[in-house]
């Protein structure tokens, strides 16, 4: 999973976590769970800007995440051996925002 934290986020990830360079850039991140959870101070991948990618965000617990959508995309560009495993699961879990149920 990759993370994105800023101000006082970035700064207790630095505090808790394993500095590291990320998978696909030489980006500062810090690792957490053997470098399952990548974590980042600025979006790794060019293309993409963090301001653009949060107005569409899905909001999950009063968190924002970025949409599946959005995530595919990312992951298409990098193309690493994480997003190619986590591409063949989303393209069977993909849920559209017309196909959600409203209640």
């Amino acid at each position: 999973m990759d993370v994105l934290a800023r101000g006082a986020a970035w700064s207790e990830a630095c505090r808790l976590g394993v500095p590291a360079t990320g998978t696909s850039t030489n980006s500062g991140a810090m690792h957490f769970w053997g470098g399952r959870i990548e974590v980042y101070s600025e979006w790794i991948s060019p293309g993409f800007r963090f301001e653009e990618l949060m107005e569409r965000a899905d909001w999950i617990d009063g968190l924002p995440f970025a949409s599946l959508s959005d995530v595919a995309a990312y992951k298409k560009k990098l193309m690493r051996p994480k997003d190619i495993d986590d591409l063949r699961i989303m393209e069977g879990n993909t849920v559209s925002h017309s196909d959600r149920a409203v209640s």
